[in-house]
């Protein structure tokens, strides 16, 4: 049963919102850069009106392997440390993604089970560096996705 089914709509909305914190790992289906629907995880960076993310690749795409510039700005999250992933992948940093946040709350509340867990911290600390590095953001929106995700209470490796 959806959580939204669970609960009133207004009391079930409050709940996925205050889940939408940087550093939380979700999964819900966007239009990817090929034109199709994919259900795909992501890193929370940053959440108001508009949710900023970047998307985990299960592998680092051929194009970004051929370009040094994105490369650089590839993050590994490995399973181990992260019990709700799959296997390791790869936190594509040399894109921030925005969706509505109505959207992603939406399909959140039709399946929360996709609100997945939370990165450990030294991942958020990989997350802002390799943000720095992108050449296809913006300084200032790479300053306030790097702002957030510090202020997250993000859990420590072995902790």
């Amino acid at each position: 049963m959806a959580l939204g089914n669970a609960f009133p709509k207004e009391l079930a909305l409050a709940s996925i919102k205050r889940q939408l914190l940087p550093g939380t790992v979700v999964k819900f289906k966007a239009v990817m850069d090929d034109g199709k629907e994919h259900e795909k995880r992501y890193v929370i960076l940053r959440a108001d009106d508009s949710t900023l993310t970047c998307v985990i690749n299960s592998e680092i795409p051929k194009l970004v392997q051929r370009n040094p510039a994105l490369l650089q700005c590839q993050v590994k999250i490995d399973k181990a440390g992260h019990p709700f992933m799959d296997w390791d992948s790869h936190i594509d940093c040399s894109r921030v993604r925005h969706y509505p946040t109505d959207e992603v709350c939406q399909q959140l509340m039709n399946n929360p089970q996709w609100v997945l867990g939370r990165v450990l911290q030294d991942i958020s600390e990989e997350i802002r560096s390799a943000l720095k590095f992108s050449p296809l953001e913006t300084a200032t929106k790479i300053h306030s996705c790097c702002i957030s995700l510090e202020s997250a209470q993000l859990p420590a490796r072995g902790s």
